[in-house]
C-alpha cells in the first residue's frame, strides 16, 4: 500500500534470517523484513522508555528483498527497542514482551529455556494439538484469571 510503512510479519527472502532482536555474545541483533521503505533503524530507550540511541539498519542481501539488520554491540536482554521504518516509528512485531504495551518499545529477551525434568515428549507435527489463549477479558466481560481460578 503506498505511503504506509509496515514491517511484514514473516521473512520470505530465502537465506534471511528470521525478523526479530536475538541477543547473541557481544550484542543484540536486530532484524526486520520490511516492503514499504527504503531505510530502517533502530531506536534503544532507557527503562522509562526515553530515547538512548539510534542505529541504522543495514540491507541483509539485495535492498529490494527488504531485509534489514543491525548488530549493537553491548546490548542485552532487558534492553528497549523500536524499529523506525522511513519515517515512521514501529513496534516490533515479533516482539517476544512488551512492558510499555503494544504501542511502546520492546523488550530484548533471552529465549533460552532450562527445562528441569528432561526435554518432555516430542510428537510429529500431524499428532499436536495447538491452543493459543489470550490474557483479556472474557466475552461475559469478567476478567479472565477470575475465570481461570481452580
Amino acid at each position: 500500500m503506498a505511503g504506509t510503512a509496515r514491517i511484514e510479519n514473516e521473512s520470505t527472502s530465502p537465506g534471511c534470517p528470521a525478523p526479530r532482536a536475538a541477543p547473541e555474545k557481544d550484542g543484540t541483533r536486530f532484524g526486520a523484513f520490511v516492503t514499504s521503505a527504503k531505510t530502517c533503524s533502530v531506536r534503544l530507550y532507557d527503562g522509562d522508555a526515553r530515547l538512548l540511541s539510534s542505529h541504522a539498519m543495514a540491507p541483509h542481501g539485495a535492498p529490494e528483498d527488504g531485509y534489514f539488520e543491525v548488530t549493537v554491540p553491548g546490548i542485552g536482554p532487558g534492553a528497549l527497542y523500536r524499529f523506525v521504518v522511513g519515517e515512521r516509528e514501529l513496534p516490533d512485531p515479533y516482539a517476544r514482551y512488551l512492558p510499555h504495551g503494544v504501542h511502546g518499545p520492546a523488550m530484548v529477551m533471552d529465549s533460552r529455556f532450562e527445562w528441569r525434568h528432561g526435554m518432555g515428549v516430542s510428537r510429529p507435527l500431524d499428532q499436536q494439538i495447538l491452543y493459543e489463549v489470550h490474557v483479556g477479558r472474557s466475552p461475559s466481560r469478567e476478567p479472565t484469571t477470575r475465570h481461570a481460578r481452580v
